[in-house]
């Protein structure tokens, strides 16, 4: 190991300079200067014949594509659609791009997209002198289906795709480079096996578990595209990558403020380390809230939000001024010309077009924690194959010779009595809204969702299209009614969630079909329908409470969301399963309605048709989150979301476990909603009481790390390490999930925490452990070299610091 300059002695230096860096802005002219990569070119992925992902399809190329694509920063288009238009990158291929040492190099940017993604890269830079500084980094999918404003964190480009209705993908992303030093080279590497876990159910309704393991040599390989790259030659310190429009809100005295999202890049050598505002003006907009930021480091990247007020006007185009402005001086100054048609989208249509263009709101952007319930009629048997299978399954299961709860069934009830049985014997004794919001509130959960209706048809509200459900039956209560309006009345910080079940293609999760309603009839679903039967005689058997009808969509499905909708004022509607739907008319009105009461809601991606805010991931671990906003969902139990009495304790997920994942979500831009299932009586079970009563309890020792925080723009993971920014930029948490990522010192008392991802330390930068002991002594931290790479070391860890914390530790920056 190799040490550096010690922070200590960088302070005077760094004081010189700090005055240079004013006189910097704006002396000298930023120049983006496009390379080079004609010759590196092996692959192509525009025009006929070209062969994307082995499958045969490929990017429909414009007619006369422009000689220069912006997107957000300029870059040299070289399509064409005849000859090879990118380097193709898979498993062990290590391709090496040389950079012009002739410049000083302040930004790099490249042109990318991934087939049979999204996949991880490692990108290395080597300098002149011999240092190398790697980037972890996130390459989405070349196909999306969503609409490109909804993917925030980079800029995009589109073009059609050949044999499908979805749009390809074009992505701008930067790739972090020292300022202060000159690049010599670029290395772009991806893993040779990238493996993933998630467990989805088979058409027999079986749980099974699937590692996806993909060697990425062949045909069909995960692979990275690089299209173009293009570079700026700047001493000028900040530059402005992009602005664009947004669907995002922020609430200001019960009136929603739009929001236009402002993306900086430091491309100077010394941080940024006044505070600035940001603020948009034009013939239509005024800044009502300016974007602020008070530190970003050099080669790093912020993306901020500005609050405008957007008058109507004829014409959706328009020249925004954007000023970054000090207590006394403006220090950037740039106009561009931006459509502003997102901000003129309302009132929402029940077309695709129209409602695309809503996007997650900012308050679920920042939530990052939420609590899911599931109740309903099957938590009264409340059994499953631990481990295996959905408790909440247990009508399906039990229909199903193959399935183990087939044979408990007829042991535990006997051959005669039908899952409708369980109605009369509902009893929910200890059901008190205030004792569910209580826990809620006390694991800091943000937000909640409630199971409105599950797949078995029997709603928990008081519905007016049918009589099945938890009012006109026993237990004759609006559990819906009584759960909103006791949040609303004495936890109005959380917001409220409904769940509603549906399919579509390979997702499970109002439910939007029934499992055995006489009048579902889907040809995706083919063994979805009525009317329900005895399993071990056949017999048909009623469909307790249900009046005939003729089209389940319109008739019963669509009139029971439209309800939830207008009498319940949810803020997340969370469809699940899809299948035959009319979401579209539903979705327009529950957008208008939350506009006129200026609410911000949200949808999730279960609903049928294509349309939804963000993505959901079931019981699923990844490394490579979607590009839009997501959320990653599963119970305290092992498989089950309703409550499996089978369950030990000792098989739920522990504590720390659970306090992973949630940092794990975070800290890659996702939310993570956490299942209880309470009992039929309505008691939560006390594992899952411990489990939020420790997630509550870290998360008041460490919560600032997460809720005041977002994603660090470039790592999703450096070991057991994740990586977290203050909103305002001064702070950033290193939050460390194992133990043995510390090494232990000669004299067994103390560690250090070595990590190669690129930080925004500067030399005057502190490092605390948040410890709940209002411990507030400085570790001492510097840099180095190990095996060339640029490494920050942070020095003198006590073991007797590190045994006070639980689960997980936070390390916390002041920048």
């Amino acid at each position: 190991m190799t040490p550096t300059t010690a922070p200590s002695i960088l302070i005077k230096n760094q004081l010189l300079l700090f005055f240079f860096y004013f006189l910097l802005f704006h002396v000298i002219e930023s120049t983006w200067i496009p390379l080079d990569l004609e010759s590196h070119f092996n692959h192509r992925a525009f025009g006929q014949d070209a062969n994307v992902d082995g499958l045969g399809q490929h990017y429909i190329p414009k007619q006369n594509e422009p000689k220069q694509l912006m997107v957000g920063v300029p870059f040299k288009n070289a399509i064409d659609g005849i000859q090879n238009d990118n380097i193709c990158i898979q498993g062990t291929d290590q391709s090496w791009i040389q950079l012009s040492q002739q410049q000083s190099m302040g930004a790099l940017y490249l042109l990318v997209s991934s087939s049979h993604g999204p996949v991880v890269t490692d990108i290395q830079v080597k300098y002149q002198d011999d240092s190398v500084s790697v980037s972890r980094l996130v390459i989405p999918d070349w196909q999306q289906e969503q609409d490109p404003h909804q993917v925030e964190k980079w800029e995009m480009i589109t073009r059609p795709v050949s044999n499908s209705q979805q749009l390809g993908g074009l992505y701008s992303i930067p790739v972090y480079l020292d300022p202060a030093k000159t690049p010599i080279s670029l290395m772009i590497t991806i893993p040779s096996v990238l493996s993933t876990s998630s467990f989805s159910r088979g058409n027999n309704g079986n749980i099974q578990k699937e590692t996806k393991t993909t060697t990425t040599t062949g045909l069909f390989a995960p692979s990275i595209h690089v299209f173009a790259a293009t570079v700026m030659t700047s001493t000028n310190a900040l530059q402005m990558t992009a602005a664009r429009a947004t669907r995002r809100f922020w609430n200001q005295d019960a009136a929603l403020i739009p929001v236009l999202l402002v993306r900086l890049h430091n491309i100077g050598p010394l941080a940024m380390m006044t505070p600035i505002s940001v603020t948009a003006t034009s013939r239509s907009i005024r800044t009502i809230h300016p974007g602020s930021l008070d530190h970003l480091a050099p080669g790093h990247v912020a993306s901020l939000d500005i609050g405008i007020e957007v008058a109507p006007m004829n014409d959706d185009m328009d020249n925004i001024r954007i000023q970054v402005i000090t207590a006394d001086k403006i220090i950037l100054d740039e106009t561009i010309q931006l459509s502003l048609s997102l901000y003129h989208s309302e009132p929402y249509e029940p077309t695709k077009t129209s409602l695309q263009q809503h996007q997650a709101p900012t308050w679920y952007q920042q939530a990052k924690f939420g609590i899911f319930i599931h109740w309903g009629l099957y938590s009264i048997p409340a059994w499953a194959p631990v481990g295996k299978e959905y408790a909440e399954w247990y009508w399906w299961q039990m229909n199903h010779p193959d399935d183990p709860t087939f044979d408990h069934h007829r042991q535990r009830f006997g051959t005669a009595f039908a899952y409708d049985d369980f109605i009369p014997m509902w009893q929910p004794t200890s059901f008190d809204p205030r004792t569910w919001l209580d826990l809620i509130n006390t694991s800091r959960a943000k937000y909640f969702v409630f199971t409105a209706k599950h797949h078995d048809g029997f709603a928990l509200f008081d519905t007016k299209v049918t009589n099945r459900s938890s009012v006109q039956l026993q237990p004759h209560r609006d559990f819906v009614h009584d759960l909103i309006n006791t949040s609303k009345e004495y936890y109005p910080h959380l917001k409220r969630g409904i769940y509603c079940k549906s399919k579509e293609q390979e997702q499970r999760s109002f439910s939007m079909p029934e499992w055995y309603h006489p009048s579902y009839h889907d040809n995706d679903l083919s063994d979805w329908h009525g009317p329900p039967f005895n399993p071990y005689t056949k017999q048909e058997i009623p469909y307790t409470g249900s009046p005939p009808i003729h089209d389940f969509v319109n008739e019963l499905q669509l009139p029971q969301l439209e309800e939830l909708v207008n009498n319940y004022e949810p803020d997340i509607i969370w469809c699940d399963i899809g299948g035959i739907n009319n979401s579209s008319m539903w979705q327009a009105k529950y957008y208008n309605q939350a506009t006129k009461q200026n609410r911000q809601v949200t949808i999730n991606d279960r609903c049928g048709n294509g349309i939804s805010d963000f993505t959901t991931l079931e019981y699923q671990e990844t490394s490579t989150p979607p590009p839009r906003s997501w959320e990653a969902t599963r119970g305290i139990d092992p498989r089950s979301f309703g409550f499996n009495q089978a369950t030990p304790p000792e098989d739920y997920a522990s504590s720390t476990q659970l306090i992973h994942e949630l940092i794990d979500a975070a800290s890659m831009g996702g939310n993570f909603l956490l299942n209880i299932g309470p009992t039929s009586t309505g008691d939560i079970f006390h594992t899952m009481v411990e489990r939020l009563h420790d997630i509550g309890a870290w998360l008041d020792q460490n919560g600032i790390s997460i809720f005041d925080a977002d994603p660090y723009w470039m790592t999703t993971q450096d070991k057991d390490v994740r990586f977290m920014m203050g909103h305002q930029g001064s702070l950033f948490y290193i939050i460390v999930l194992d133990r043995s990522v510390f090494i232990q010192n000669n004299n067994n008392k103390d560690n250090h925490l070595m990590l190669r991802t690129p930080l925004p330390l500067q030399s005057s930068s502190t490092i605390t452990l948040l410890n709940g002991q209002n411990n507030t002594a400085s570790l001492p931290w510097t840099t180095a070299l190990e095996q060339q790479i640029t490494v920050s070391i942070i020095n003198d860890i006590p073991n007797i610091l590190l045994d006070q914390n639980q689960h997980a530790w936070v390390f916390k920056c002041i920048l």
